[in-house]
């Protein structure tokens, strides 16, 4: 009696598997970085948003930040010839409806801190808020990387932009910073490559 219960449990499962093989397996497709225009042939990264508060010495801060392409901006063209429009992020911190801090960033902001050879092939590519940090209350920490606008390229340069709850900022280059690039292994700081 036992082995038939075990037979029919065995047929039955085998069945069920037998089924769900059989149905379409439903994939996602994968996220599109950038967009080339098909008359220029310039290529436009893909523009986020991102707002998240903060608690900073006690007080609870909001932040929201646009990473947008511009097309105002001079056109890149990176080291292989491709060309991209360059970006521009917009930060604005708030307490309550109070705004302590707004900037708008392009990749000038970063000059004299990005060496200037990697700067003329290079696009602001990249805007987050330094997770590393997150248990840091006392500053508000972000992560500002120029690069190569390819999503397969080996150069960037992180840096850390450090606001005060006054609107004081401080840029410095990033330390111990994995930018997460699209391949493993791929991000190469310039001056380690001669750039």
């Amino acid at each position: 009696m036992n082995y038939f219960k075990i037979a029919v449990c065995t047929i039955a499962v085998a069945g069920i598997i037998s089924c769900k093989e059989s149905s379409p397996v439903k994939t996602e497709s994968p996220t599109i970085t950038e967009d080339t225009d098909s008359v220029t042939g310039i290529t436009t990264m893909r523009g986020y948003e991102a707002t998240d508060t903060i608690r900073i010495n006690g007080v609870l801060y909001r932040y929201t930040f646009k990473f947008a392409p511009d097309d105002s901006l001079p056109v890149i063209v990176n080291s292989v010839g491709q060309t991209y429009h360059d970006n521009r992020v917009k930060l604005t911190i708030k307490k309550d409806s109070t705004t302590i801090y707004t900037h708008s960033f392009t990749k000038k902001s970063f000059e004299g801190i990005v060496p200037k050879k990697f700067m003329a092939t290079s696009a602001l590519v990249g805007f987050n808020y330094n997770i590393t940090k997150a248990d840091n209350h006392s500053k508000f920490f972000f992560i500002a990387t120029v690069g190569d606008p390819d999503e397969t390229a080996e150069l960037s340069f992180p840096m850390e932009v450090i606001i005060t709850t006054d609107g004081q900022m401080n840029i410095i280059k990033a330390e111990n910073i994995e930018t997460e690039p699209i391949i493993p292994g791929m991000t190469v700081d310039p001056e380690e490559d001669g750039a």
